[in-house]
């Protein structure tokens, strides 16, 4: 069934431009999927791409809702409902096709977990954004700023596991995909206008791979929570440690996002006081938790107590920058040239080189010479694209 999604039911009408329209069909079922399937462009014809994502209602993020569409009626497909997504993805992940996203870094790790691999490459309008000198670069803004339409965001923190999906989550999923074919075109004619498609298409091959190479975080470290570092050394660190897995095995028996479980803030304040006292005030027998959770919660403290010095936290190894005396008064010059470079480009300093790549460029009396993998000294080799050093002149 198809229907016709108009951005006045979710968005400001710009006055004199005719509103945008995402015309979309629901599909949950594999004879559907075939049918849509086949009536996208050929291989290496453009296709704009969405995915819905739970991760604030359940423990585990799962993909919800992907959204394609080849230029016409945008394809909505319950991957809840059908089993095999093969002949999308086949089509998806072909060899030269053209697939535009919005900030794609979020949907192509989705990808990676659901697929095992993502499209050969993306096209990400965000990244064109940023390289053309844009400063508002979220979706919304920029519909707002090239098309003219006010967008509300309304459905962004919606349930996207819950079926059926409003009508008004539709539309702004459909909208999504949709959007990508009006800020493609907008975005390709100003790349090649300032002369940075080359600098793009770089910048986007780059960040697909960066994304499917993240190494998974070290559980060993998972529990390092902003704030961490400020508890108190020792006991207090271990009961934060502990507390963490706690949590987070009683989110998975809940299925509930582990901040919905405890917060992060009451879990250091916890673990600050039952490194401080006999026992807590009571007040973690308040939250809603599994009998099991309390049982777990009292064992941990248990076995905190029992512990050893030895098996306390040990503080993470940090790799100093081995800097001299003229390290500052370099790191100095470079920051000042690349904002110079940046302003001339009308783009920000950070897409050139962050201050840690400054830095690392900076451990070196020429920087070029950072570059250089055969660096005797073991110093980190910065991560430059090519025309990033280029218009730094490195």
């Amino acid at each position: 069934m198809s229907h016709s999604s108009n951005t006045d039911q979710a968005s400001g009408e710009s006055e004199g431009v005719a509103p945008l329209k995402a015309d979309y069909q629901w599909i949950d079922n594999a004879a559907s999927l075939v049918e849509f399937v086949a009536t996208l462009p050929a291989e290496g014809g453009k296709i704009g791409m969405d995915l819905e994502a739970d991760n604030m209602h359940c423990y585990q993020e799962k993909l919800c809702l992907l959204q394609v569409s080849g230029g016409g009626t945008v394809g909505l497909i319950d991957p809840f409902a059908i089993d095999d997504l093969s002949p999308l993805i086949d089509r998806l992940f072909a060899p030269g096709g053209e697939i535009w996203m919005h900030g794609a870094d979020f949907d192509i790790s989705l990808m990676k977990a659901a697929y095992g691999d993502a499209p050969p490459m993306i096209w990400d309008t965000q990244i064109a954004a940023q390289l053309t000198g844009s400063r508002r670069f979220g979706l919304a803004a920029l519909t707002e700023d090239v098309i003219g339409f006010k967008m509300s965001k309304g459905s962004q923190k919606e349930d996207w596991s819950r079926r059926p999906l409003t009508p008004k989550m539709l539309d702004y999923a459909a909208l999504d995909a949709h959007l990508m074919f009006p800020l493609s075109e907008h975005f390709t004619a100003k790349l090649h206008q300032l002369g940075r498609w080359e600098w793009f298409e770089e910048s986007c091959i780059a960040a697909r791979e960066n994304v499917l190479k993240r190494p998974r975080r070290d559980p060993d470290d998972a529990w390092r929570i902003n704030g961490w570092g400020k508890l108190p050394k020792g006991r207090a660190q271990a009961y934060l440690r502990s507390l963490w897995s706690w949590r987070d095995r009683e989110a998975e028996r809940r299925d509930r996002p582990a901040f919905k479980v405890v917060n992060n803030r009451d879990l250091l304040q916890l673990a600050e006081q039952l490194a401080t006292s006999d026992r807590p005030n009571g007040k973690a027998l308040r939250w809603r938790l599994t009998k099991a959770g309390v049982s777990e919660f009292h064992e941990l403290i248990d076995e905190v107590e029992k512990m050893s010095e030895s098996d306390y936290p040990k503080k993470p190894k940090v790799q100093r920058l081995a800097k001299d005396d003229a390290f500052d008064n370099r790191v100095a010059k470079l920051l000042d040239h690349r904002n110079k470079v940046a302003e001339k480009l009308d783009i920000d300093s950070s897409l050139i080189a962050p201050r840690r790549t400054i830095e690392l460029l900076a451990l070196h009396d020429n920087p070029s010479d950072a570059f250089n993998k055969g660096d005797d000294n073991g110093r980190p080799l910065p991560s430059m694209l090519n025309w990033q050093r280029e218009v730094l002149g490195i």
